[in-house]
């Protein structure tokens, strides 16, 4: 049963890191690139509005959640 709970309490903690996660991952390759805007903000904003749907920032989350 503690197993059990420990894997639903992963996948819950990895559902709501994963936005975070993807926001991260987009400031690290725009510094590669040399952008100065690396606000998390206007970068979220970026996100949402390339396909208007909050989608993107679950981008490779059935990965993520099979690892847990």
């Amino acid at each position: 049963m503690n197993f059990m709970i420990g894997g639903i309490a992963g996948m819950i903690a990895t559902t709501i890191i994963q936005p975070i996660d993807c926001v991260k991952v987009q400031i690290q390759i725009r510094s590669e690139g040399g952008s100065k805007a690396l606000s998390p903000f206007s970068i979220a904003k970026d996100i949402y509005r390339e396909k208007l749907s909050i989608r993107p920032f679950y981008a490779g989350l059935d990965s993520a959640l099979l690892r847990q």
